[in-house]
C-alpha cells in the first residue's frame, strides 16, 4: 500500500495522467511507427512509447535506404548491427533488420529500436535511436509506474517507480552552480546507447544525446549524480527517473557482456552510474554484480607501484612497449612504467591520465557524499581509486622519486644509455621526467567547476575521512648518501584536512617551514654535524594528525664514516 501510495504522489508530482489510448500512429521525437490498424498506445514515465500487440508495423518513418536509418529489435552486445552501414568499425549486417511490415504477436515484450543517420558523419553515424516497446500484455499502470523495459537483448524487467530509495539520498549542502533538473531531465530524456564497445561503440552513441568519447560525457553523468545529492530536491522526480533509465539501460548492456573496454577512447564514467543505479533501485541483482566487478576504468588503470605508491598505467604493459611508445609515439598512450616508480607514458605531453582524472574525481566525490554506493561497488577499487584521486588532486603527475635514465633523443642508445639492463632492471640515471612532478595538479581535461566545489568543500568530510593522515614523500632517495658541506633535500606533501604545520628536525634541531599552496617543497639546512645526521620530516594537519619521513645523511670530515642505515620508512 505504501509503495502504491508512493507511486501515485510520484505522477502526481511530475505533472503525470494515465490512460491508454487506441492509434495507427506512435511518434517519439523524431520518429513515427505506422500500424496496420489501430492498437492500444500508451507511454512509460519517460515519454517512451509503448503498443499493445499484436501489431503490425507497415513502416517506420524516416524510412530505411541503402544502410541508412536502420532498425534492430532488441540488439545485443554481441555480433554486428543493423543501424547503419557507414559507422566507424563497421560491424554492419542488413540481415539483422527485419522486413517491413513487421509483426510481432508473441507472449513476450520486445523493443522496435529505431535509428537516424547522422548524415555524413563516419565517427558519429547516429544522431538518434528511439525505443518503442512491443507488449503482449498492457504494462503494470498502462506504464506509468514502471521504467520502460532496458531496450537490449531479451530480458525484459519491469522496474517500478516505488522502488526509488529517495531516503537514501544524503542531502548535502550546494556549493558551486550546479546542473538544474530541468537540464538533466531534458539531457536523460533520450536513448543513452552504450551498446557496444571499441570504435563502433563509440561511433553509434547518438549525437543529439552523448557525447562519442565517454570522458565527455562524465560532467552531465556525474554531475546529475552530484546535484541529486543536494538538499534542494524540490522538482527531482522528472529528472532522476529519465536518468535511472539511463542507469537500467546501461546495467542491461552489462548482463549482455558489456565491459567498457575502450579501443578508441578511455571508456571512465560508468562505475557510478551503475552504483547509483542500484543504490537507487535497491536491486540485489545490480548490486551482486557490480560488487565484485572488476571491469570498469579505474580497475585497469592504477596499479601499486614497487614503492608502495599507487600510479597510473596500464597494468599490461610491458618494458618493450614503454620504452617504444616513449621513443616513437607508435602504440598505446597509456603504457605504464614497467619499474613502478612513476605514473606512465609521456609525462611531458597531455596523456589519456590528463584526460581521464578529473572524471574519476566526479566518481569518487559522489561515493564520498554517498557511502551506500560502496554496496554496489568493490571496496578495495573504491579505496585505490579515492587514494589516486587525492593524490591527482593535491599533487597531479608523480614522477619522483626515479632513479632510472630518461630517453637521450637516440633511439639506437636502448639497451645501453636507457632502457633495460640486460638483466631484470632497468638502467640508472637522473629520472625521466623530473621537471614534471605535480604538473597538471587538480588539472586536466573535462573539468568540472561545480565538482570541483563541492570537493573542496566536502573531501574532508567524506565518510572515511577519519582515518586520512598527511602524506609525505621524499623526491630524491638521500637516504645513507655522504656530504661534505650542507644537506638538500625535497619533499612532497599534502594533507585532505589541510596542513598546519611542516618542520623538520635533525638532531635536536627543529626548523620550521612555512606552509603554503604548493606541494613541493625544496630545504636547505646549513649546519650539519660531522658523522651521521638523522633528519625527520614531519606535517601536520588540521585535525592533528601527523605523519613523518625519516632519512640520514653523513657528513665527511675526513675520519672514518660508521656504518650506513638502511633504507627510510616512509608513512
Amino acid at each position: 500500500m505504501i509503495k502504491k501510495l508512493l507511486t501515485m504522489i510520484i505522477l502526481l508530482a511530475c505533472g503525470w495522467a494515465w490512460g491508454s489510448w487506441t492509434a495507427d500512429t506512435v511518434k517519439r521525437h523524431e520518429v513515427t511507427w505506422y500500424f496496420s490498424s489501430n492498437k492500444t498506445v500508451d507511454t512509460f514515465p519517460n515519454g517512451d512509447p509503448w503498443v499493445l500487440s499484436p501489431v503490425t508495423i507497415d513502416s517506420i518513418h524516416p524510412t530505411y535506404s541503402n544502410g541508412k536509418n536502420g532498425w534492430m529489435v532488441d540488439p545485443i552486445y554481441d555480433g554486428d548491427q543493423s543501424f547503419c552501414d557507414s559507422c566507424k568499425g563497421v560491424e554492419y549486417d542488413v540481415a539483422l533488420q527485419p522486413s517491413l511490415p513487421y509483426t510481432y504477436s508473441g507472449d513476450t515484450i520486445v523493443s522496435v529500436c529505431k535509428s537516424i543517420w547522422n548524415t555524413g558523419n563516419f565517427n558519429r553515424c547516429l544522431s538518434t535511436v528511439e525505443v518503442l516497446t512491443v507488449c503482449s500484455n498492457a504494462p503494470p499502470g498502462n506504464g506509468s509506474t514502471v521504467f520502460r523495459p532496458p531496450y537490449c537483448g531479451t530480458e525484459k524487467t519491469w522496474y517500478y517507480l516505488s522502488d526509488i530509495q529517495l531516503d537514501s539520498l544524503p542531502a548535502v549542502a550546494s556549493f558551486g552552480t550546479a546542473l538544474t533538473f530541468d537540464s538533466i531531465h531534458n539531457k536523460f530524456e533520450r536513448l543513452w546507447m552504450y551498446l557496444k564497445d571499441g570504435a563502433i561503440g563509440r561511433a553509434m552513441r547518438p549525437t543529439l544525446t552523448m557525447e562519442g568519447h565517454s570522458p565527455a560525457n562524465c560532467a552531465d553523468q556525474t554531475g546529475a549524480i552530484v546535484r541529486f545529492l543536494t538538499s534542494d530536491t524540490a522538482g527531482i522526480m522528472p529528472a532522476l527517473i529519465n536518468y535511472l533509465q539511463n542507469g537500467i539501460d546501461k546495467m542491461h548492456t552489462v548482463y549482455l557482456g558489456q565491459q567498457f573496454v575502450g579501443g578508441d577512447g578511455h571508456e571512465v564514467g560508468h562505475q557510478v552510474v551503475c552504483s547509483f543505479t542500484a543504490v537507487m533501485l535497491n536491486n540485489a541483482r545490480m548490486k551482486t554484480e557490480l560488487d565484485t566487478a572488476t571491469y570498469f576504468h579505474a580497475n585497469r588503470f592504477f596499479r601499486l607501484g614497487d614503492n608502495g605508491k599507487l600510479f597510473w598505467g596500464n597494468p599490461t604493459s610491458t618494458e618493450a612497449l614503454y620504452w617504444g611508445y616513449i621513443m616513437t609515439g607508435g602504440g598505446s598512450r597509456s603504457e605504464s612504467d614497467p619499474y613502478g616508480m612513476i605514473d606512465g607514458s609521456t609525462l611531458n605531453a597531455v596523456t589519456y591520465q590528463v584526460i581521464t582524472s578529473q572524471s574519476h574525481k566526479g566518481e569518487i566525490l559522489c561515493a564520498g557524499l554517498m557511502p551506500s554506493l560502496l554496496t554496489a561497488w568493490r571496496d578495495t577499487f573504491y579505496y585505490t581509486m579515492e587514494n589516486y584521486v587525492d593524490r591527482w588532486t593535491n599533487i597531479g603527475v608523480w614522477s619522483l622519486p626515479d632513479p632510472y635514465a630518461p630517453y637521450d633523443g637516440i633511439p639506437g642508445n636502448y639497451g645501453i644509455t636507457f632502457g633495460p639492463d640486460g638483466g631484470d632492471d632497468g638502467i640508472k640515471g637522473s629520472g625521466r621526467y623530473v621537471t614534471y612532478h605535480s604538473s597538471h595538479r587538480n588539472g586536466g581535461q573535462y573539468h568540472v567547476a561545480f565538482i570541483d566545489s563541492m570537493w573542496t568543500h566536502h573531501r574532508p568530510s567524506f565518510f572515511d575521512a577519519t582515518n586520512d593522515t598527511p602524506m609525505v614523500s621524499l623526491n630524491y632517495d638521500i637516504d645513507g648518501d655522504t656530504i661534505t658541506d650542507s644537506i638538500s633535500f625535497s619533499f612532497t606533501t599534502y594533507a585532505i584536512h589541510g596542513i598546519d604545520s611542516i618542520y623538520y628536525t635533525v638532531g635536536s634541531d627543529k626548523n620550521t617551514i612555512s606552509s603554503s599552496s604548493a606541494c613541493v617543497y625544496n630545504v636547505k639546512y646549513e649546519t650539519p654535524e660531522y658523522g651521521e645526521n638523522n633528519i625527520v620530516i614531519s606535517v601536520v594537519d588540521d585535525e592533528s594528525n601527523k605523519t613523518s619521513v625519516l632519512f640520514s645523511v653523513f657528513k665527511d670530515g675526513g675520519e672514518d664514516i660508521p656504518s650506513k642505515i638502511g633504507k627510510a620508512w616512509i608513512k
